[in-house]
């Protein structure tokens, strides 16, 4: 696998901090002896893992390619669009994107793998053929899958350059003041969980911003605000972190939400983070034109603001 990063807003970052960052699964160390290993070139040279990242360096990641052990599983998939380069998933709340810690199994790879066989690109490594970004196990919506490496590499750009547009539909605890604004906040990982993510000034947290508009209140059974979302980065829980952190975490969080306010979504039905991917927008790398695709409220979420008022 040979793939090329551009530093666009993480300078000052550590090489190894910036890829376990980006790549989460795999472990800090694990980068270190890939860059020992020459895997791993800053400006088309050999590097330290404690190289500093500047602004326009690039990082090239050449990693051996390794036959996939994945096999496929007879996995529903709910296929918004597809074409010979990419197809368009609408992913289902519950389901792991890929395999990783604790999910070896029953992952949307899985059922790619089952669906579309070797029509997958490899450009993100064995276990994660055709995935380019991914979304939390318990928000569902749109996902764009690549089924070559020459669309990998087109969509990873894209990407990259922050010009594909990611809207989500979030519902928020309290009613959000002012109706429409942004978050700026950088994120990194919890030194106390390193399963949460926190907001952080400290070396190696990462730029992240996220728009929201307000589009409705509820007054009851509690107080909450539906937003439209939109990010210009995606950053690993970004959006349920920077609203968490401004006192409106996501209903029905189990992981920054509030508990009692969890406690009545539950006996209302709803048994996961209310947060959906809405809509996806980028250049076809088929016709080289925008494409705009939505996908609507799944029926939990849609159920669930029916018992609100």
């Amino acid at each position: 696998m040979i793939k090329t990063f551009q530093i666009q807003t993480d300078q000052g970052v550590r090489l190894d901090q910036w890829l376990s960052q980006k790549f989460p699964e795999e472990s800090r160390n694990y980068w270190q002896k890939k860059v020992k290993n020459k895997e791993i070139l800053v400006n088309n040279k050999k590097s330290k893992s404690h190289y500093i990242l500047k602004i326009g360096d690039e990082v090239t990641l050449k990693l051996e390619t390794q036959s996939s052990t994945l096999t496929g599983e007879k996995i529903p998939l709910d296929i918004v669009f597809e074409d010979e380069n990419y197809a368009i998933i609408n992913k289902p709340a519950g389901l792991v994107v890929h395999p990783g810690a604790g999910h070896k199994d029953h992952t949307l790879v899985h059922g790619l793998i089952y669906h579309f066989g070797k029509s997958l690109s490899e450009s993100s490594g064995s276990n994660r053929p055709g995935i380019v970004h991914r979304l939390d196990k318990d928000t569902s919506g749109l996902l764009v899958i690549a089924k070559n490496n020459q669309t990998h590499r087109n969509l990873s750009q894209q990407f990259e350059a922050k010009t594909v547009k990611k809207t989500y539909q979030a519902l928020i605890e309290g009613t959000l003041q002012p109706e429409k604004g942004s978050i700026e906040a950088p994120l990194n990982r919890s030194k106390i969980n390193r399963q949460k993510i926190s907001i952080s000034t400290r070396k190696g947290s990462r730029y992240a911003l996220t728009h929201y508009e307000v589009k409705k209140y509820f007054q009851s059974p509690f107080k909450a605000s539906l937003l439209q979302v939109r990010i210009e980065t995606g950053r690993t829980h970004q959006i349920r972190v920077h609203f968490e952190s401004i006192g409106h975490p996501v209903i029905a969080d189990q992981t920054y939400g509030h508990p009692k306010t969890n406690k009545i979504s539950d006996t209302l039905g709803l048994k996961r983070q209310f947060l959906h991917a809405t809509e996806l927008k980028f250049i076809s790398p088929t016709t080289q034109k925008q494409v705009h695709y939505k996908s609507p409220l799944s029926p939990d979420l849609a159920d669930f603001l029916e018992n609100l008022s």
